[in-house]
């Protein structure tokens, strides 16, 4: 079945290089400036959807609607996903986790999936 994807972006400055980390997650920082995630308890701005290529460059992050995302562990259909140490999305159940969204389809690891973006916290 196809998946007909609606997505909103925002630009924000890059803290740095990013362009190794298309659809991972990404988190605010000084200057207002976005940086990879690195945790599940870190607040969560979106999912990074281009290659920023140094510190200043506009990263475009979605922040609403539905995008791919790099799995860093094995995600099922349904699953809410926060972020590992390397900004890739992780399956979580456990209350306080930062999440990005829901999966809306399965992946293994080093894999991608589509992501439905909805910020929060369990």
């Amino acid at each position: 079945m196809a998946l007909e994807k609606s997505l909103v972006e925002i630009s924000f400055p890059a803290n740095a290089d990013l362009r190794s980390y298309q659809f991972r997650a990404v988190k605010s920082v000084t200057g207002g400036k976005v940086a990879l995630a690195d945790g599940t308890t870190v607040p969560l701005v979106g999912i990074l959807g281009n290659k920023p290529r140094q510190a200043g460059d506009g990263a475009a992050v979605g922040i609403s609607g539905v995008c791919q995302m790099e799995a860093g562990a094995t995600v099922a259909v349904g699953d809410w996903i926060t972020s590992n140490a390397a900004g890739q999305g992780i399956p979580t159940t456990t209350q306080g986790n930062s999440v990005v969204g829901r999966a809306v389809s399965a992946a293994g690891s080093a894999q991608y999936f589509d992501l439905q973006i909805d910020l929060g916290t369990l």
